[in-house]
Formats: C-alpha cells, sequence, structure tokens
C-alpha cells in the first residue's frame, strides 16, 4: 500500500510538472490576450482568477476521465493485489475527490497563472513576447526533475526484477515444483504411526511418487525446536528449527542427501518410540550447518552416532546429512535445521505429495481432497502446491514489481508527452533562427543537435541527480533481504542512457521535421 501510495505521488508530480511546463511553455500564444485585457482594464487577480479557473476546470475533466479509467480498471487491480475493491460514490468520497481536484489544479495552476497574468501590456503589445528568467529556470528545474523521477522508477524497475529473479532461482535445500501440500490437518491422525491408512491411500493414487508428514510449511516458519548434545559434548543454543517428518521425507520433500540415508520403513528403529521411563528414541536427519556448528567440518562422521536432548527424555539417532535447507521466505535468515521421524509436538500436521512431472495437479487434489474428508472427517481441506505458497510468501515483492513496471511505464509517456510539448514550443520560438542556419548551410543534422542539446543537458543532469538518490534507497529496500543482489552499474547508466535516447528522439522527431521546412516559408515575411 505504501508503495503504491508513493508510487501514485511520484505520477501527479510529473503530471503536474507537465501541466506547469505546457502551461508555461503556452504563455507566449497568450500574451498578446492578456495585453489587451490589461490595456482594457483587468487587473491582476482578474488575470490570475481567470487562468486558475481554467486550470481547476482542466483538472474537472481529467478526474471525471480517471474515475471512468478507475472504475475500468478495477477488476484487473483486484487480480493483482488479490482485493475485492470498488468505488463507492458516498459524499465522502465525492468531497474527497473534490479536495485533489482543487489542492492538483491550485498547485499546478498557480505559478503559470502568476507568470502569465505578469506580462506587461507595453511590451507585449509591442512585440515583445520573450519569457522572463524566471520561467526558464523553472522550466529547466521541472523538466529536469522529471528526466531523474524517469530515471529513478527504470532503475526501481530492474533492481526489484533481478531481486525476484534471484528469489525464483534461489537455492532453498528442498523442492519446489511438483509437490503438493495438505495443511492444517490433525496431528494425532497422521502421526499416529509411521504409515498410516491415509498415507497409503493418497500414495496409491495415480500421479502420486512419494508421501510423508511434515508439521512444518517450509514456506512459511518453524513450529518447534529440539535442543541436542553432541557426542563431542557440544550444547547448542538459541534458535534450532525441528522438522518432524515421516519416512521418505529426503525423497518426498526434495532433499539432497549428503551422506547417510533417507527415513525408511526397512528400519523399524527411524520411527519414534517411546519407553517405559517416557524416553523417546528416534533418528534424525541433520544439515550440513547444524553439524558445522557443532563442530564437525567433516558431517559424515555423525552417521550412526546417538544424540542426546538437552533435557535428557529424548536420545536421536543419525542416519543421514542433508544439505542446508531455508525456511520462509528470502527475508528470513537461513538456520540450521534437523529433521525427526515421527517426533512432533504440536497439534497440527500437514501430509506432501510427491507427483510425477507429466500429472494432471487439479485431479490429483480433487481426488486428495475426497480421500482426506473421507478419511479424517474433515468438511474443508486446505490443499495447494508448494511452488505457489513460495510465490505467496514474496507476493508484496511480486506485487511491487508489477507495480513499479505500471508506474515505470506511465512516466516515460508522461514525460515524453510534456518533453513534445515544451520541445514543441522550443522549435517554433526557434524557427526562425533555423531558417537562418539552413540558408547558411547548415546541415539537418546539426539543427537537430542544436535543438536538442538543451533538452538533453537538462535532462542529463537531473538523471545523474537521482543516481545517487535510488542507489541509496533502493539499498535500504534491499536490505530487507537475507539473500540480496548487488546493485550494478550498468543498471544506472542503461536507465540513464534510455531516458536520454527517449528525450532526444522525441525532440529529434520534431526538430527533423522543422529542419526540413523550407528557409522561404519562414522567412518570406522578413
Amino acid at each position: 500500500m505504501q508503495v503504491c501510495i508513493a508510487l501514485t505521488v511520484l505520477l501527479l508530480v510529473i503530471a503536474s510538472v507537465n501541466f506547469i511546463n505546457l502551461n508555461i511553455a503556452g504563455a507566449a500564444k497568450r500574451a498578446k490576450e492578456v495585453g489587451v485585457r490589461k490595456a482594457l482594464g483587468a487587473s491582476k487577480p482578474q488575470l490570475i482568477t481567470q487562468f486558475l479557473t481554467e486550470s481547476l476546470f482542466i483538472v474537472m475533466i481529467a478526474a471525471l476521465v480517471a474515475l471512468a479509467l478507475v472504475e475500468m480498471m478495477i477488476p484487473y487491480a483486484n487480480q493483482l493485489l488479490e482485493r475485492s475493491l470498488s468505488l463507492s460514490f458516498s459524499p465522502v468520497f465525492l468531497v474527497a475527490v473534490m479536495a485533489v481536484v482543487v489542492l492538483i489544479g491550485v498547485i499546478s495552476g498557480l505559478y503559470p497563472a502568476l507568470f502569465i497574468a505578469s506580462f506587461s501590456a507595453k511590451r507585449v503589445l509591442s512585440g515583445d513576447l520573450q519569457r522572463g528568467k524566471t520561467a526558464i529556470w523553472v522550466r529547466k528545474l521541472t523538466l529536469g526533475l522529471q528526466g531523474a523521477l524517469s530515471v529513478a522508477l527504470i532503475v526501481a524497475a530492474a533492481v526489484v526484477y533481478k531481486q525476484m529473479a534471484l528469489i525464483n532461482d534461489l537455492p532453498v535445500g528442498y523442492a519446489k515444483n511438483d509437490r503438493l501440500i495438505i495443511k492444517n490437518l490433525p496431528a494425532e491422525a497422521i502421526y499416529q504411526q509411521a504409515e498410516p491408512h491415509v498415507l497409503r491411500l493418497l500414495k496409491s493414487l495415480q500421479g502420486v511418487a512419494q508421501v510423508t508428514q511434515s508439521d512444518t510449511l517450509l514456506t512459511n516458519d518453524m513450529t518447534s525446536e529440539l535442543f541436542l548434545v553432541f557426542p563431542n559434548g557440544e550444547r547448542l543454543e538459541g534458535t534450532q528449527p525441528t522438522i518432524a517428518t515421516g519416512f521418505h521425507a529426503v525423497e518426498t520433500l526434495g532433499l539432497e542427501l549428503v551422506a547417510g540415508r533417507d527415513f525408511s520403513p526397512q528400519f523399524a528403529g527411524d520411527w519414534i518410540q517411546i519407553s517405559a521411563d517416557n524416553t523417546r528414541s528416534f533418528s534424525v536427519l541433520l544439515s550440513q550447518s547444524l553439524a558445522k556448528q557443532a563442530g564437525y567440518d567433516d558431517p559424515s562422521v555423525l552417521l550412526g552416532q546417538t544424540l542426546s536432548s538437552h533435557s535428557g527424555n529424548a536420545r536421536a539417532t543419525v542416519v543421514g546429512i542433508v544439505k542446508d535447507i531455508k525456511i520462509g521466505s528470502a527475508r528470513q535468515q537461513q538456520l540450521p535445521v534437523l529433521l525427526t521421524a515421527g517426533d512432533i509436538n504440536v497439534a497440527i500436521g500437514t501430509l506432501v505429495l510427491k507427483l510425477h512431472p507429466e500429472v494432471n495437479k487439479a485431479q490429483v487434489m480433487r481426488q486428495a481432497e475426497q480421500i482426506i474428508q473421507n478419511e479424517l472427517a474433515m468438511p474443508e481441506v486446505e490443499i495447494s502446491l508448494i511452488e505457489d505458497d513460495y510465490q505467496r510468501a514474496h507476493i508484496n515483492e511480486f506485487r511491487m514489481q508489477q507495480l513499479v513496471l505500471l508506474f515505470s511505464t506511465l512516466s516515460i509517456v508522461l514525460t515524453c508527452m510534456g518533453i513534445l510539448g515544451l520541445a514543441s514550443f522550443a522549435t517554433i520560438r526557434r524557427q526562425k533562427e533555423v531558417a537562418v542556419r539552413k540558408v547558411l548551410g547548415a546541415s539537418r543534422i546539426s539543427i537537430v543537435t542544436i535543438l536538442s542539446r538543451e533538452f538533453i543537458t537538462i535532462v542529463g543532469a537531473g538523471s545523474l541527480l537521482a543516481i545517487p538518490v535510488s542507489y541509496w534507497l533502493m539499498n535500504i529496500w534491499l536490505n530487507n533481504f537475507n539473500d540480496r543482489i548487488e546493485q550494478a552499474t550498468w543498471v544506472y547508466a542503461a536507465a540513464t542512457l534510455s531516458v536520454l535516447a527517449i528525450t532526444w528522439l522525441t525532440v529529434a522527431c520534431l526538430a527533423f521535421k522543422a529542419a526540413s521546412t523550407r528557409p522561404s516559408l519562414i522567412l518570406r515575411y522578413e
């Protein structure tokens, strides 16, 4: 929401800047009107009121068009934001719209109104239509601001895109594709034995390769911890994510085995067993970072070793070492993970299904839902794909990517419209100079270069100023991620060159047309 509001404000700034620039650029066309009205006794406040009223009227028409566009675009916005938004034309809403219209109309129209109303009747009617230095500086500053905002938004779009590409390709230690997860199941039903009846039914479905239990949503967060004492006497403290799984955990979850083996029904001692004195015994899989944190550079030496819990009421036999697993989103820190066979201490569990790549996933989901409803008497079953859950864990970032891309495109379009208007006025104002240069032998390319030089210089200066600010802001955003990209210089160079190229092409189109006009058509009245 904050990002959307910020981008909206930026677009409003660009649009208001365009309005100011175009009003100032067109001031000369109304200079004689102002001169005549002043000669007939019109006061400066009357002229300011007239031009502000015109500004408000234009903004009012724009607001009506905007409301119509919003009404048409709401379905697409709801699809993007996964919301049910709608326009409600209540009195409060209409008052808010009017307030925004007045605010934008006054802010964008006040300076042009003051500028136009300040024309001297004597100078204007005598043919002196040159604008003052203040207007020139306002035009340059606003044009430079447009260039800076365009570069900043292009950089933001590129950085967000690269970061989201990194997140998509981030090695998380488990398989995201072809994995179905059934959530919020009663743990007592799916952990009552190593392979309950519901697991066997799910595994018998066509297209299902393997099934296992898990008490942790890998794309969300940890749910339990188990602290162990290692044979070397190391007692690890801090945060220790622990996942209670079932047989075939490595195969089903898509873990990468470094040493040892997976939990298997061939080894009866893998599944949790509780002795008469309430001591729990089970097998465990350790992540590489956990073994290293315990002081074992070669984790394979732990295979077959028995570890004990800090409280002494649990004994865990190490049967395998897996590569590190990242639980949660890319914003969260990667921690050493421990997997146990059946040692669950939460009330809710999940079932994970490994699917064949070519299977009809929707059909398997329907069949699995029917089995869960029949076997566990659950009227509603929550089933999803792990890859979809991973996307949802980063939904805000993906939405930001789409929003920044959309607003960057709109920013470029608005900037081009502003440059087009200013270039058109500048070309008309300098058409006699262009005609004289052509008479003296100047080529079309040289004339295009002369007319576009000022715009390129102004936009280039604004773009250079935007680079450090953009770098700082994007660095703040990237710091929210535990795994992040490094900002590349070429992104900033490409964004700057793109804006400069668009500016040059916009100006060059009009300049080339002016340079192609016969000098006699312009100088014949001189």
